[in-house]
């Protein structure tokens, strides 16, 4: 139980981005880029969804399946090591139900995901949540 006798749910979610230079060279997509690009993220895709359809994500996706309440700007947003690294709060009764997918979005409607994953079934229902996201900047 956490404060107050609530419990209080962490979720880490890490995702991958990973950079490829297509030529005929040696070509690296270097620290100080990498850390630009994971700069970029955090300061543009600051809201987080959550929803309640597991199905596989496809490249096509353009927003949850089904999501559950309202977008949520996170409570904590820095890059380190190469990363966009993320912390979202939810309180009791904000996007209760069972969650089984999380996306990033630059808008807190519409606008563009960066990600959609599908997780285990979790049952928010009268709980809080952290929500912790991890966006790696992978060279090569």
């Amino acid at each position: 139980m956490g404060k107050n006798g609530m419990d209080v749910v962490r979720l880490r979610i890490d995702v991958d981005l990973k950079s490829k230079i297509v030529s005929q060279g040696a070509d690296l997509v270097v620290d100080a880029g990498r850390d630009k690009i994971a700069e970029y993220i955090k300061d543009t895709f600051i809201w987080c969804a959550v929803g309640s359809d597991g199905t596989t994500p496809s490249a096509s996706d353009t927003s949850l399946l089904s999501q559950l309440g309202y977008r949520k700007q996170p409570v904590e947003a820095k890059v380190e090591n190469h990363a966009a690294k993320f912390t979202f709060y939810f309180g009791t009764g904000e996007s209760d139900g069972v969650w089984r997918e999380v996306g990033l979005f630059d808008s807190a409607e519409n606008g563009v995901m960066l990600f959609r994953t599908v997780i285990s079934d979790f049952d928010k229902t009268g709980k809080r949540a952290v929500v912790e996201i991890t966006v790696n900047v992978v060279s090569g």
